[in-house]
């Protein structure tokens, strides 16, 4: 419908069929879009939106057959589920040993130097690794 009568036209027509206005309530643009559409002989928004709603296949009939339609009802949205309780995180036990006077482990963590660098010492290898490239 709104390829029809355009986005604000559309809305009111909507709006007036679920408040039951007559054609004749709606602004003269929605009246002037509906005038020139299927539902032009409708009285009312509700009519409007019942003739446009079989109006393709009534115009599919008389081209091409015989067709059937039916208008089911809006199925209603389905219900989020409730949220899942989480129960409290256990207490955390300090399994490294026992804590000092100020509150406060410390360990001490260090590394043997590197036995490898950036700096390559032989002119040779220096080649070799930068593929001939050296100044």
């Amino acid at each position: 419908m709104i390829h029809q009568l355009g986005p604000k036209d559309a809305q009111e027509i909507i709006r007036g069929a679920a408040s039951g206005k007559a054609k004749a309530d709606l602004s003269s643009s929605a009246q002037n879009s509906v005038n020139h559409n299927y539902g032009a002989k409708s009285g009312t928004a509700s009519e409007y939106i019942n003739t446009n709603r079989v109006a393709p296949d009534k115009k599919y009939a008389a081209t091409i057959g015989n067709v059937q339609t039916t208008s089911l009802p809006t199925p209603s949205s389905p219900q989020m589920p409730q949220p899942i309780k989480i129960s409290e995180a256990p207490e955390i036990e300090n399994l490294m040993g026992s804590v000092g006077s100020s509150g406060r482990n410390t360990v001490d963590a260090s590394a043997p130097p590197a036995d490898v660098g950036q700096d390559v010492r032989d002119r040779g290898i220096a080649h070799i690794v930068t593929g001939g490239l050296s100044n």
